[in-house]
């Protein structure tokens, strides 16, 4: 559809209502993790940028796209058989 790009993307979700220390400790160790230079250069050749966010930043983007495809599905006319 024009006007629309989609973009792959991965994250690391817990339950909802998981304690915040251990969603804070789980994302702190998974930055850590993906800014070694082993891991950026292992993923360079597929085309994948590793970006990292807080929690706070990854619901917000799950929000965004979301909205964004409810657009694009409403738009379609696509149906749920």
């Amino acid at each position: 559809m024009p006007g629309f790009e989609a973009t792959p993307w991965f994250g690391v979700l817990t339950k909802a209502g998981a304690p915040k220390a251990s969603v804070d400790a789980l994302s702190a160790a998974i930055a850590r993790i993906v800014r070694q230079p082993h891991v950026e250069v292992r993923f360079a050749p597929l085309g994948v940028g590793i970006v990292s966010s807080t929690p706070g930043e990854f619901g917000a983007h799950i929000a965004a796209e979301l909205a964004k495809w409810e657009e694009v599905v409403k738009r379609s006319g696509a149906k749920l058989d």
